[in-house]
């Protein structure tokens, strides 16, 4: 990616945005202000969830990300490491939360189109692995599901 054009390299830092905590909270708080309070505690539960399986993964199992990140501290090793991905696992468990709550082709496929390029924007970019976006699409998938069902089951 060093040799891209600039523009290129932006376009799959924008890309992956979409996996980022920003996005995640924006559809918590969006949910909430038009009034789909149910979908924005599921939103809400599912970044918890995932924070916690990350924080949990990292603590006791350490990979290097192929971009070699440095650390110092606890909290800099979490972030260091590249196993397994949280932005494929935030984007795979709102897609699979959308999905849910709105089962229509359109939605679907398009949640699906945008959980599967984050994936390969954190490949292409060399913040991950391949291990890393399967495992962390694949927990990405059971928290959204997970999600759905403690929310509708303790509301």
């Amino acid at each position: 990616m060093d040799n891209w054009p600039g523009f290129q390299k932006e376009l799959w830092h924008q890309i992956s945005a979409f996996g980022g905590i920003a996005l995640s909270g924006f559809a918590v708080v969006f949910s909430y202000i038009i009034g789909l309070k149910v979908l924005s505690l599921q939103f809400l539960t599912e970044i918890i969830l995932a924070l916690l399986v990350v924080i949990l993964i990292r603590s006791f199992y350490f990979k290097q990300r192929p971009d070699k990140t440095t650390y110092k501290s606890w909290v800099g090793k979490l972030d260091a490491s590249s196993f397994p991905s949280m932005h494929a696992m935030r984007v795979f468990g709102l897609a699979t939360i959308l999905s849910i709550n709105f089962p229509r082709p359109a939605i679907i496929s398009l949640s699906a189109l945008i959980a599967v390029s984050v994936s390969v924007s954190r490949l292409i970019m060399k913040r991950h692995h391949i291990s890393d976006v399967i495992v962390g699409g694949i927990l990405g998938v059971l928290i959204g599901f997970a999600s759905v069902w403690l929310t509708l089951r303790f509301i």
